[in-house]
């Protein structure tokens, strides 16, 4: 039996209500979900710096910089750092502070890849 679109959609909303113990599924929506950590702010500084700022490539940059964030997170997450101006102003200075985006993102994903 098949379940309803409805049905999936209220299953998921009840797992991962507050008052709910951590599962799996509340892990991976609290994690996908929350704002990004310094260093990730600083990756996606980089990968804009790379790509450049007016660009569609959110899948690309979440593929492989940032996998586990979701591309429309990060596409909503830079829209917010725009708007708000305290925040576009470090994050012009971050991206104006890596002087060779290509060599921070290499480094980065070396470290990723080794356990780091």
């Amino acid at each position: 039996m098949f379940k309803t679109t409805n049905e999936i959609k209220h299953r998921f909303k009840n797992i991962t209500a507050t008052k709910v113990p951590l599962t799996e599924v509340k892990r991976w929506k609290l994690h996908h979900f929350t704002p990004l950590n310094q260093q990730e702010i600083k990756v996606l500084a980089a990968a804009l710096r790379w790509f450049g700022v007016h660009t569609n490539r959110w899948s690309l940059i979440s593929q492989i910089f940032l996998a586990n964030r979701a591309p429309h997170v990060l596409q909503l997450e830079y829209a917010s750092i725009q708007n708000d101006q305290k925040r576009s102003s470090y994050f012009a200075q971050l991206m104006l502070s890596i002087q060779k985006p290509e060599e921070y993102l290499l480094n980065y994903l070396g470290r990723q890849n080794s356990g780091q």
